[in-house]
């Protein structure tokens, strides 16, 4: 046993010194594999602890921070993979109202691993304590309604509501307002309106919470003594031209304000008032004239003394079946036609007048035979018309076969070589 410990003794510095260079080469080995880098995390989301549930943080912070670490490749590569590794944390146990710079902390589960950088390593913050209290709703009407109108007295269904934030902030609420614009309404009122916190000078206080945000006003608009809201109906006289109908007929403005000392008067009106007639004999087109309004004695108009009445007027639309001539043109010297009917049938629409109206000539259908050769064609008539008002709905037949052959100087026709079928598009009405 002596032996062995004076051997020890004797040694011991060569163990150590053979020791360390093992591990060295050990450690040498592992860095080779897994060098230390130096790499930034840009998004540690930052997490907020100890904070009261009365108490609010007022001013805005940032929801991530930088973190700058020194680790193996491979830890950082689990950073990556695995964010919840790295906590980055604020803590505001304890604090209460007022403003303070604390620092950031940042905690690791992977070692080894050093902390190089922190950014921003400190934040300035400011805690106030959250207030929450009812105040009532009042409302303010601005405008006039429309001339001969008057409002009511608002109803609002909510009176009461919830303001709550920071203490210093709800302390300057000295109003919760609704603002209602009236102007230019000449009917009863029912919507949503938005809430405003206003301190003592009426200005808005922003970060304080209103439940519920709106409140529904309604405003009744009603009209006063002496004035009536009446339609207006426009008078006509004669008649349109025949072929003709009315399709539409109105005023602009379609009501008017009527006003009248003698209330009695203005109440037994009838729920319309006319104009001075409009004379339609023979119209053919639409109208727009300024008429005066018939007015009962001692009752005016608010307003435009006249109306615009509007007359619409349309053709009345038929149709008509006719016969009409083929007519062959464009044919090259030295062939004749065979096989074309010499009568087709086409249907026409459009306005009756205009149908009417037609004469001789108007309409040709013809057949264009322009640069064709002796042979059996298929060929589609054309159709011109002079009226733009007038539509060709359908001809018969839509299609003619038709035989171009040599004449001969004898009596005898050479015997066509038949041809492709071709076709000739329609041209536009």
């Amino acid at each position: 046993m002596l032996t062995i410990v004076r051997w020890f003794e004797r040694n011991f510095s060569t163990l150590l010194l053979s020791f360390v260079l093992s591990v060295v080469v050990w450690a040498s080995a592992v860095m080779a594999s897994d060098p230390n880098r130096e790499r930034t995390f840009t998004t540690i989301p930052l997490e907020i602890i100890g904070q009261a549930e009365d108490m609010l943080i007022v001013n805005k912070i940032p929801e991530n921070v930088a973190v700058t670490l020194y680790a193996p490749e491979s830890n950082l590569n689990l950073y990556e993979k695995y964010p919840h590794a790295m906590q980055a944390i604020l803590d505001i146990t304890g604090l209460e109202s007022g403003a303070y710079t604390i620092p950031i902390n940042v905690t690791y589960t992977l070692q080894p691993t050093r902390l190089l950088n922190v950014e921003p390593q400190l934040l300035d913050i400011s805690i106030d304590r959250l207030v929450t209290r009812i105040d009532p709703v009042q409302i303010k009407i601005t405008g006039k309604p429309t001339r001969g109108y008057q409002a009511g007295t608002p109803v609002l269904t909510t009176s009461r509501v919830t303001i709550s934030g920071p203490g210093s902030l709800v302390e300057k609420v000295k109003e919760i307002r609704a603002t209602l614009d009236i102007s230019g309404k000449n009917e009863n009122i029912d919507e949503a309106v938005s809430l405003q916190a206003l301190d003592t000078n009426e200005n808005i206080i922003e970060g304080v919470n209103i439940s519920p945000k709106t409140v529904q006003v309604m405003e009744p608009i009603s009209l006063l003594g002496g004035y009536r809201n009446e339609v207006v109906r426009v008078v006509t006289i004669g008649q349109i031209a025949d072929g003709y109908r009315l399709t539409s007929i109105f005023s602009a403005p379609a009501n008017v304000l009527l006003f009248s000392t003698d209330a009695l008067l203005i109440d037994n009106l009838p729920g319309y008032i006319e104009t001075k007639p409009l004379d339609l004999n023979g119209a053919t087109k639409n109208m727009e004239v300024w008429l005066p309004l018939n007015l009962p004695e001692s009752v005016s108009v608010i307003g435009d003394q006249n109306v615009l009445a509007q007359v619409n007027i349309a053709a009345i639309e038929s149709s008509l079946s006719i016969q009409l001539p083929l007519e062959i043109i464009g044919l090259s010297p030295g062939l004749v036609v065979e096989g074309a009917p010499k009568l087709v049938d086409l249907i026409l629409s459009g306005p009756l007048p205009a149908l009417d109206a037609l004469q001789k000539g108007d309409i040709r259908i013809v057949l264009d035979l322009t640069d064709k050769e002796a042979g059996i064609y298929q060929l589609k008539p054309l159709i011109s018309i002079l009226s733009k008002d007038i539509r060709a709905e359908s001809i018969t037949p839509d299609t003619v076969e038709v035989t171009l052959l040599v004449h001969l100087t004898s009596s005898k026709l050479k015997t066509p070589t038949p041809a492709s079928p071709t076709r000739t598009p329609l041209p536009s009405p």
